[in-house]
């Protein structure tokens, strides 16, 4: 699902027990927050690079804020332009 995530959505998102759920993010392409059936609230970064699906863990949503994850993954978006450009 495409959501432009604040603290407030990431705070009271409650965790679906069927499944986990993906969250992207519109403001910086490539962020994901994915909420484990368990509650666990993890920040990744997600791109396809040579036709393949790469999947990076930035860290978990309390001891990273949303403020430092789109940094990481704007950091993590600028190296892999610079190696990979189009």
């Amino acid at each position: 699902m495409i959501q432009k995530l604040t603290t407030k959505f990431i705070e009271t998102r409650k965790p679906n027990p069927a499944k986990r759920e993906a969250f992207r993010d519109t403001v910086v392409p490539g962020l994901v927050l994915r909420v484990n059936k368990s509650g666990t609230k993890t920040f990744s970064f997600h791109k396809r690079i040579n036709g393949k699906m790469k999947r990076l863990t930035i860290g978990q949503f309390g001891p990273f804020s949303l403020d430092d994850a789109r940094e990481r993954a704007r950091q993590i978006l600028y190296e892999v332009e610079m190696e990979c450009p189009h």
